[in-house]
Parts: C-alpha cells; structure tokens; sequence
C-alpha cells in the first residue's frame, strides 16, 4: 500500500482581512487519507479544557467552520465510523480584543485526513496524541503549526498502516487455513471440532460472514444432538428397564405376560434379543400344552391300567402301564404298578 503522507495535515493558516470581528473563524476539512477526496459525515467536537463548546458533522464538501474566542485553548477531535479518530490543539491565547479590533479580520484553516480502522492495527498512539499544535504568535499574520510534531505524527501513522498491511496478510492466511481444517472436520461430522476452528476463524475476522454462519449451524445441530442423546439415555433406561421385568417373568414360567412385556421393549427400540425370547416363551407355551396333553391322555391310560390290573387282565393292564410311560416317563406308579403285572 503506498501512503500519501502530504495529505496528513494539508494547509494550515491564519489570514488577515479588512473587518473587524470579536471572534475567529478556523475553516477545517475533513479529506479521505487514501484518495485525498472530501470525507463527509465526519464527527467534529471542539473542547475549551474538558468542557465540550460545540459539536459539528462535515457537510458534503467535508468542510465544517469552528468559531474561536480569543485568548483560549482549544482542542479539536475528529471522527467517523469505521475510521480512526485523529485530534489536535489550537492555541489562540495570544489572539486579543485589540488584535482582532480595526481593520483586521483573522482567519485559519486546516484539512485533516482520515484513514480506516484496520482490524488488529494498534493506533492507540493516534487516538492519543495530537497530530500538530496550532498558535499563533504574533510574528506573521498567520497560525504557526508544529511542523516536527506533524512529520513525527505521519511517520508513526505510516509505520503503522505498513505493519496492519503485513499482519493483515498473514490473518488473511492464517484465516484460510483455518477455514480448510474447520470445513474438512465439518465433513467429516466431527462438529465440536470443526466449531473450535470456525471459532478460531472469527477470532481473526470477526466480521466475516462464512465461519458466522457454519458457528450457528453447527451449534444448532449439536443442541438438537444433546437432546437426542438426552432422548435416547431415557429411551434406553426405558427399555432395560422392560427386559428385566420380562427376564423376570419369564423365569417365573409367565410366558404370556413375559411376551407382553418384551414386546413393549420393542416398542422402545428394535433390538434382537427380546424377539429371541418372545420365540423362548412361545416354545415353552406350546411345551406347557402339549405336556398337559400328555398328562390328560396319562390319566386316561392309568384308568385302563387299573380297570385291567382290577380285573387280572395282566397283559392289557401291562400294555396300558407301558403306554402311560412313554408320556410321563418315570412315574412311580406306573413304573411301579407296571413291575407288579
């Protein structure tokens, strides 16, 4: 960037016209640093001490007019939004009554340039020192300024802006390398870490719009992410909670409500394990029925047995004990009675 250092502090002076006046006019223009054009709409506070005299705005010509009294001292501030704020002094004690009386009318002038407020530029060295003093002194009609102060103030102004341009480069590539790793976790789903480096992005522009919206995306989905897993931890203690009373069912040869509750657990989420055992109980039901099957069919052929057995029909009482056997293998009396005949 090359800097226009002349247009700092452009002219400066102090006139004397054939009027008589009580008062100084001190004509400043607000210019932009860059292009040296009218910067309109800037802030202009003159101060007398600490006590504020007067506020003004810039017109479209980037010019305001400051009224002075004579024999006081003045400190004038500048400013505009997005750039940084610039002030200096003006000492008109050795303007008097008698001087201003007559035929001579006294005037000053200034043109002040403004430049932007980078971002990560420290200017706080501008913000709080003048960049001239004005006087006047009596020895030419004319306000005198502070020549060195102003190339000091320049220099330090342009030193400044050159290192705000290096940093802002190496931002500017920190920026996108930041932005590469946060899109690449982003893609990869791995959102708390991609958010530290959209976060990180923000940090060095602060302003952009991209790594904004991704921190407000992205917080959006792991807020809804919490309150799935909140959803899911509560689902789970539901299910589990399920399964052990149907284990619990189940083992107490509950089979039908042991069904009952695995398929609630269903409900809850879909896993194998309770279909596998809503088949268990459905085996055992039907093991339940056939046993009581057999047992009925048992009853009938010890009946027989005992009408043989009664009426000495040794081999039908033999053969009906038999038969009882093969559907409750074991039974004493069968096995009993059958050893008798």
């Amino acid at each position: 960037m090359k800097f226009v250092l002349a247009f700092l502090v452009v002219f400066c002076g102090l006139s004397f016209h054939l009027f008589g006046q009580s008062e100084v006019n001190f004509f400043l223009k607000t210019a932009s640093f860059l292009t040296s054009k009218r910067e309109p709409g800037a802030t202009v506070k003159l101060f007398e001490g600490s006590t504020l005299v007067s506020t003004q705005t810039s017109n479209a010509n980037g010019e305001v007019t400051l009224k002075l009294k004579p024999g006081k001292k003045y400190k004038v501030e500048i400013s505009k939004t997005g750039k940084v704020s610039r002030f200096f002094n003006i000492d008109a004690s050795k303007v008097n009554d008698e001087l201003l009386q007559g035929s001579s009318k006294l005037e000053g002038s200034c043109q002040v340039s403004l430049f932007d407020n980078v971002p990560g530029a420290d200017f706080s060295y501008v913000t709080s020192n003048p960049f001239t003093d004005f006087y006047f002194d009596g020895s030419s009609p004319e306000f005198q300024y502070d020549q060195i102060l102003a190339d000091k103030m320049a220099k330090k102004i342009e030193k400044i802006l050159k290192e705000a341009e290096s940093a802002g480069k190496q931002n500017d590539a920190n920026y996108n390398s930041i932005i590469k790793q946060a899109d690449a976790l982003y893609t990869a789903k791995k959102y708390e870490e991609a958010l530290v480096q959209y976060e990180a992005a923000v940090k060095i522009k602060a302003t952009e719009k991209y790594p904004n919206d991704k921190i407000i995306e992205i917080s959006g989905i792991l807020k809804a992410k919490k309150a799935a897993d909140l959803a899911g931890a509560q689902l789970d203690g539901e299910y589990k909670a399920l399964i052990t009373s149907a284990d619990a069912l189940f083992q107490q040869k509950k089979y039908n409500e042991a069904i009952a509750r695995y398929n609630e657990a269903l409900g809850k989420k879909q896993e194998q394990y309770p279909k596998d055992q809503i088949v268990e109980c459905e085996y055992a039901i039907e093991a339940e029925k056939k046993a009581a099957a057999n047992k009925e069919k048992f009853n009938e052929l010890m009946k027989s047995a005992e009408m043989f057995y009664n009426q000495k029909s040794w081999m039908a009482a033999r053969d009906a004990y038999k038969e009882a056997l093969k559907l409750v293998k074991g039974d004493p009396t069968a096995t009993a009675k059958l050893a008798d005949v």
